[in-house]
This record gives C-alpha cells, sequence and structure tokens, in this order.
C-alpha cells in the first residue's frame, strides 16, 4: 500500500516470537506490533531517564566524596585513625 511514512522490518528472533505468543496467549488476540513498539519504547525511556537520574546522583555523590577528602568536612579523622592502626574489628 503506498504511504509516505517509513516502514519497518521486524525480524521474529526467538525472543520475539516468544514474546508475541506470550501477549497473544493473554490477550486472546494477535498482538498489534505498532502498540507493543510504543509501549516498548515508552518503558525504554523511562529506564534511560532513571539512568540519566542515577548518573546524575552518582556524580553529585562522587563530587561530595571528593570535596569531604579535600576539606576534611564531615570527617572523623579519629575513628579513621583507629580503624587505620587497628583494622575493622573493635576488640
Amino acid at each position: 500500500m503506498p504511504t509516505q511514512r517509513k516502514r519497518h522490518t521486524v525480524t521474529e528472533t526467538d525472543a520475539v516470537g516468544d514474546t508475541l505468543r506470550q501477549v497473544e496467549a493473554v490477550t486472546g488476540r494477535r498482538a498489534d506490533l505498532g502498540e507493543l513498539i510504543v509501549i516498548g519504547g515508552e518503558v525504554k525511556l523511562r529506564r534511560a531517564e532513571q539512568d540519566a537520574r542515577d548518573s546524575q546522583a552518582r556524580l553529585r555523590l562522587r563530587q561530595r566524596f571528593v570535596e569531604r577528602t579535600r576539606t576534611g568536612e564531615g570527617i572523623d579523622t579519629g575513628a579513621l585513625q583507629a580503624v587505620h592502626d587497628s583494622g575493622w574489628i573493635d576488640e
């Protein structure tokens, strides 16, 4: 059928076929590939956004650690020295 839109081809790998069969078994009807792509895309975007937030949080924690290490702010130097001298085991 003529169209101005892009066409896409999906090869039914084992994973794709298994997923289609599971969807069809649960819904009782043939899976709508367009709907599955949209749903999958939304999930992928949420995961990517969460990964970006997690990366930013880890960056902030690393920066905080570096700053505290550099300045000594919030570090109990006595406890640090005790661990250095005797290890982690409290006798």
